[in-house]
């Protein structure tokens, strides 16, 4: 049953948005939002997720309140946008993100980042699920958390 759960928010989240624009973002940065704002990769120095799907987490794109994966299964890329929200003064850092389209369309995914040294980790749960408590919360019951560690993309030359 907890894998059943597990597939079924992760596909949710991965649902292919085909070749669709994210959604607009707002034009006025919220500072709280700030260090996260840009084009981030995969750290080739951590591993990935178990907990997330076979596909290739290609990058993640951050404007405005607008945070979009980009991700590839196979030979087919797609998006999956989504609106999130930063608690700074959290502790540890909150961030929460509800997808735009897709299966989980407006249902939240509650979770923790943390911004260093040029890199964003990032783990959360699925709609419904509590948030972890910090970046060692493996799972709480059924929920299962995800763990994402980004790097920010080199400038283009």
């Amino acid at each position: 049953m907890r894998r059943l759960v597990l597939a079924l928010w992760v596909v949710g989240l991965c649902t292919p948005a085909g070749p669709r624009a994210a959604p607009a973002a707002k034009d006025k940065v919220d500072p709280d939002a700030a260090p996260l704002q840009g084009d981030w990769g995969w750290d080739p120095a951590a591993p990935q997720s178990p907990a997330l799907p076979r596909v290739d987490l290609e990058r993640v794109v951050i404007k405005g309140s607008a945070l979009t994966f980009h991700y590839a299964l196979g030979d087919q890329r797609s998006a999956s946008p989504t609106e999130f929200q930063v608690d700074p003064k959290a502790a540890p850092k909150a961030i929460d993100f509800t997808p735009t389209e897709g299966a989980t369309k407006g249902r939240t995914y509650h979770g923790l980042y943390e911004v260093a040294d040029g890199k964003l980790r990032i783990c959360y749960r699925g709609p419904g699920s509590t948030r972890p408590r910090d970046f060692d919360d493996k799972s709480a019951g059924n929920d299962v958390t995800v763990f994402i560690s980004l790097v920010r993309a080199k400038a283009a030359k």
